[in-house]
């Protein structure tokens, strides 16, 4: 409320004195009452004109609803009285205002009517509003005694201020401590902090969060990216002053990378490996994940995934040999960091068979594990839902084991809910859960697809859902080609898909089912998707590249796809993600091995090399990259909710 000018009252005259600061009669403690002003009693009875009678109480107008100050653009009062049916009434700025005389009263106003006062054409300032009101049996109040209060408009924020360069502390992880100079003197000030990514502002931040004191100390578990601060002050009344500087300081935190995927010359040596990586640059350690038993054997698709404090859960399938002599697969759970992994048998059930089924993960904002895989017993199949520290399995499906599950892909979201989408006898489905029960199942609609194939599923901001996948289409020769599909949904249930097929990712040959041809998908802090696929052409046959693009929230690119020029007979496997500041981190397969790309957006994209700290003793290139995620990406309302 800074440089409102306000006043003291004369007793004897409607004269004013203005100074600077505050009211003298102390108004910023109240909030309520309106204060009398001179000529007016707003409490007692009024006395008429001399040699006049007295005047009745009825003819007395009472006012209520002004605040001490106000910055909004219409007050609404409450005029009334004992016996009041009428008023009149005027307002004005307080040096020029008078209201003993009747010159700029209003005509009369019907008592159950309230006083609108306009403020949008009224410059800061103090202001007087001045009533009167007349009796059923038609008694005015005498002008010489009006109701009148008055009150000030203030739309000016407090005083102008800069954000210091951010600090690192060591105490804090190397977490900064972001301070800005606040006026001292200045009282009832609060602020806002806004920490940007690299495709909002100071208007669409990543996070946001309400400050008391003009510093503010980041956690030592804030997440890795490149931010932008912004701080705005505010005075009680809601003015705003934006700091002279928002937008110009920055900061930096090294983001945490984890992947899994298997290597080996053959499927039966095929071995589950660990990998991560700390920052922008530098090389990856990679980690063997030994299996829990005596010759298993990893098979299927392994899937991870890395919690805010570093943590990597992994839920795969193993085939080991039964006393009978004959293979069986179990579901198996593992979680640690670095080397030291604790496992844990995730399913009591054993299925007869060496193919692995595929398995999906998810951990939800309280840390819980959610897992959901296929379980295959005689001529029918389960979607079996595995939850919580225990691993409580419940079924969320039977089918016949001929309709065939092909896929599987969980997500939670920022409010614990769970997002499953899978694919049975080539048709997309859909459900969600609130971590123990789920909703009904609901067949997306894609009629253009004569079959769909692998699906994976994203969650972001306000409730948003998405699910790419691979469309088939395919003539009764088997003719065809092989689009990528993407359907969208925002909050609520059930959920109403809008879906869009479009990029080519084969066009002499429908879709192949093979985990290198999935892709990746990721919301940004901004709701658009980021995408990542694997395609070929006729200029490169037999050879596939990598491309990846953002879609707008209409899901239609925002540029052209950026191709990443790998053209190898074995890429594949992208998986995309991207931190708490938007940036993308992108994972794939060449010929030559495995390839990281990192940057603001896709055109920025550069690719390289993957350089690996060290080697573990499993021959032969890595045959699958089975997953991709990015450690310490909570979102921003379980950030503010945890007070940071």
């Amino acid at each position: 409320m800074a440089g409102i000018r306000c006043i003291s009252f004369c007793t004897a005259s409607l004269s004013f004195t203005l100074v600077s600061g505050v009211l003298t009669s102390g108004c910023l403690g109240r909030r309520h009452q309106p204060r009398q002003a001179p000529g007016g009693d707003i409490h007692s009875h009024s006395e008429r004109s001399p040699g006049t009678r007295e005047t009745p109480p009825g003819a007395k107008a009472l006012l209520d609803g002004l605040p001490d100050f106000s910055n909004a653009a219409r007050l609404t009062l409450n005029i009334h009285g004992p016996d009041l049916i009428t008023y009149r009434y005027k307002y004005g700025h307080a040096d020029t205002t008078n209201c003993q005389d009747t010159l700029g009263y209003s005509a009369g106003v019907p008592a159950l009517q309230p006083l609108v006062i306009d403020q949008t054409g009224l410059a800061d300032g103090i202001y007087i509003v001045c009533v009167v009101g007349v009796s059923s049996d038609g008694v005015w109040q005498p002008i010489q005694t009006p109701t009148t209060a008055v009150w000030g408009i203030d739309r000016h924020g407090p005083a102008a201020f800069t954000i210091n360069a951010p600090q690192a502390t060591t105490a804090f992880g190397g977490a900064p401590h972001i301070s800005w100079h606040g006026d001292p003197n200045e009282s009832d000030v609060s602020y806002e902090l806004a920490l940007a990514g690299v495709r909002g502002d100071c208007r669409t931040p990543a996070f946001r969060l309400k400050v008391k004191t003009p510093e503010f100390q980041l956690p030592a578990r804030f997440p890795g990216g490149k931010f932008t601060v912004c701080v705005t002050a505010f005075d009680k009344l809601g003015n705003a002053t934006p700091a002279g500087n928002n937008g110009q300081i920055t900061f930096e935190r090294p983001v945490s990378l984890g992947i899994v995927y298997a290597r080996g010359e053959s499927p039966e040596g095929r071995m589950l490996v660990l990998a991560n990586r700390t920052g922008t640059s530098g090389k990856w350690q990679q980690t063997l994940v030994p299996l829990p038993r005596q010759g298993a054997r990893m098979s299927g698709r392994a899937a991870l995934a890395v919690t805010n404090d570093g943590e990597a859960r992994l839920a795969y399938q193993a085939t080991l040999i039964s006393e009978l002599g004959l293979p069986e697969t179990a579901l198996e759970f593992a979680r640690g960091t670095g080397s030291n992994l604790t496992h844990q048998e995730a399913s009591a059930v054993k299925q007869p068979g060496s193919s692995g089924a595929q398995v999906a993960l998810a951990v939800d904002g309280k840390g819980k594990t959610h897992i959901v895989h296929i379980v295959r017993q005689g001529a029918t199949a389960q979607l079996v839902h595995v939850r919580g520290d225990n691993l409580t399995a419940t079924t969320i499906e039977t089918d016949d084991v001929s309709q065939g599950y092909q896929d599987l892909a969980l997500a939670s979201d920022a409010g614990d809910n769970l997002h499953l989408a899978y694919v049975r006898a080539g048709q997309l489905l859909y459900r969600s859960g609130d971590g123990s029960t789920w909703s009904a199942a609901q067949s997306l609609n894609t009629p253009d697809c004569t079959s769909i194939e692998l699906a994976t599923i994203a969650t972001g901001p306000k409730g948003r859902r998405a699910i790419a996948f691979l469309c088939s289409r395919a003539d009764q020769q088997g003719k065809g080609d092989c689009r990528l599909g993407v359907a969208a949904a925002g909050p609520g249930s059930p959920a109403s898909w809008r879906e869009v097929v479009a990029q080519t990712i084969d066009a002499s040959a429908p879709c192949l089912p093979f985990n290198s041809n999935r892709p990746s998908l990721s919301f940004d802090s901004q709701g658009q998707i980021d995408l990542a696929y694997r395609y070929t052409s006729a200029d490169h046959a037999g050879k596939w590249d990598i491309a990846a693009v953002t879609l707008d929230q209409n899901l239609a690119p925002k540029e052209t796809p950026k191709a990443l020029a790998d053209w190898s007979d074995a890429g594949g496997f992208p998986h995309i993600a991207l931190d708490a500041s938007d940036r993308i981190q992108l994972v794939y397969l060449t010929g030559e091995g495995l390839r990281f790309a990192y940057g603001d957006k896709p055109e920025a994209l550069h690719p390289e090399s993957m350089s690996f700290a060290n080697d573990i003793s499993v021959k032969g290139s890595p045959l699958t990259v089975d997953d991709l995620t990015v450690a310490g990406f909570p979102g921003p309302s379980s950030l503010v909710e945890a007070g940071l």
